[in-house]
């Protein structure tokens, strides 16, 4: 893994844990849990240098988190609304500098939402659990929670569901205090 790339990871941990700190103030909605998700996310066209998933990806899961329309607006002053939302000025440079490192299926991009709405008290739970999880147990916890949870269904094709660790292990990461949620997928 290249110095850069751990970085952004880095970073992206960054990012959500500072918007997660004001958003479990309170019982997160499934629209801001989704935007922390989101904020995991790149677009499939990432190639080290391209910023589409800041129009893409980004700008709308800042706008899921802070339940704003940021439509046209550049991501400086995207970053100054969610730095005001939030009463937080550190948010600024945060929101600024690049974030996101999975690829997420888009065929489940859209459904997972619903999946969220439909499992949000425990969902609620577990997120809140993967900020403040602070050993390897409490790690190995949320991770057999997760094993319970029901698969994702594909939009229109809910007989191809996803495993709920794909979705959330990212978030999870980058939700992690000292950066070590596994982030499970697929493969063997």
């Amino acid at each position: 893994m290249s110095e850069e790339w751990a970085e952004r990871q880095r970073h992206t941990n960054r990012l959500v844990r500072g918007l997660a700190k004001h958003l479990f103030k309170r019982e997160a909605t499934a629209q801001q849990l989704y935007g922390l998700s989101k904020l995991t996310w790149i677009t499939k066209s990432y190639d080290g240098a391209a910023v589409g998933y800041i129009s893409h990806v980004k700008i709308p899961a800042l706008s899921d988190i802070t339940e704003r329309e940021f439509k046209n607006i550049s991501l400086d002053r995207v970053a100054e609304k969610v730095a005001e939302e939030f009463g937080d000025e550190s948010l600024i440079k945060l929101v600024k500098c690049h974030s996101g490192f999975t690829n997420f299926y888009n065929a489940y991009r859209n459904s997972v939402l619903y999946w969220i709405k439909d499992n949000h008290s425990t969902l609620c739970r577990l997120y809140r659990d993967a900020y403040n999880s602070k050993s390897e147990e409490d790690r190995l916890r949320i991770v057999m929670a997760i094993a319970q949870l029901p698969n994702i269904p594909k939009a229109n094709h809910p007989e191809q569901p996803m495993k709920p660790e794909s979705f959330l292990t990212p978030a999870f990461f980058a939700l992690d205090s000292e950066i070590r949620f596994p982030i499970i997928n697929g493969r063997p």
